[in-house]
């Protein structure tokens, strides 16, 4: 349902990374559901783009070693998570999230929400007028010498 979104964001140059079909809880299921999860979002997306996604970001965070020996690809969690899903709120997303950033981490946020476009924003300036270069997952994974692994949980570059 968002082909559009998906492609106007590779095409922009952005990194696209699979996130699954459902959006199902990943733990909870085994077998052919959670093959396909991970198969039918890993083929729509190259359909896409062109290209197979490299990582996969599990909805909720959720993964047990089932789902780690199904993934075709790294799993990215997060270190900070900005609990804008909680707050809905852009000053209460920035300082939160604010307190928890620094090198080689990852940063959880939802573009769902209008106030965290905003709060994103405002942390992006903040960062970068700090010196902060924002990278893609490959880039900061490759910066930092990061050797990746499938089916491997990371949370920042310092896992």
């Amino acid at each position: 349902s968002n082909k559009n979104t998906v492609k106007m964001i590779y095409d922009s140059g952005n990194e696209v990374a699979s996130h699954t079909y459902a959006h199902e809880d990943l733990a909870t299921l085994s077998g052919e559901a959670l093959t396909d999860e991970f198969v039918k979002a890993r083929e729509n997306l190259y359909a896409l783009t062109g290209e197979y996604p490299i990582f996969v970001r599990p909805p909720y965070g959720s993964y047990d070693k089932e789902v780690q020996a199904a993934s075709f690809a790294p799993l990215i969690n997060w270190s900070v998570d900005s609990k804008d899903w909680s707050f809905r709120d852009t000053e209460k997303t920035v300082e939160h999230t604010r307190k928890s950033l620094g090198d080689g981490k990852v940063v959880l946020m939802h573009d769902i929400y209008m106030t965290t476009v905003d709060a994103a924003e405002i942390l992006i300036k903040e960062l970068t007028e700090q010196g902060y270069q924002i990278v893609t997952l490959r880039e900061l994974f490759y910066y930092k010498g990061v050797e990746l692994t499938n089916g491997t949980v990371y949370h920042s570059s310092y896992n």
